[in-house]
């Protein structure tokens, strides 16, 4: 992600096709990373949005689903901005610690 003004680099967001151990697996997940300084400003969200579009309409994806950490209810709201509905709460061992995450979908 880049911002228009400066050409400044923001982050990332990506799709990717998630297998793991988990009751959402196989499927296709929305995720992102961006700086800290550009964190409230409605890049995570735009970029989120463009890129789920591009995913049903050019890629033909029936369902991309998001995941956050708990303690990070931002993403959540960045979800629930794009259209993604909450759908159930997720207790699972990553690196060997167990992890809450909440789990959004959205079909095309």
């Amino acid at each position: 992600v880049e911002r228009k003004a400066d050409r400044a680099l923001v982050g990332m967001v990506g799709l990717a096709t998630a297998r793991f151990d988990a009751p959402v697996c196989p499927a296709v997940e929305v995720g992102w990373r961006l700086a800290r300084p550009y964190w409230g400003q409605g890049y995570c969200t735009e970029a989120a949005a463009a890129l789920i579009e591009f995913g049903f309409k050019q890629c033909g994806i029936p369902l991309i689903y998001a995941r956050h950490l708990q303690v990070n209810p931002a993403s959540g709201r960045v979800m629930l901005k794009n259209g993604l509905r909450h759908i159930r709460t997720l207790s699972l061992d990553i690196h060997g610690a167990t992890q809450v995450l909440e789990h959004y979908e959205r079909s095309a």
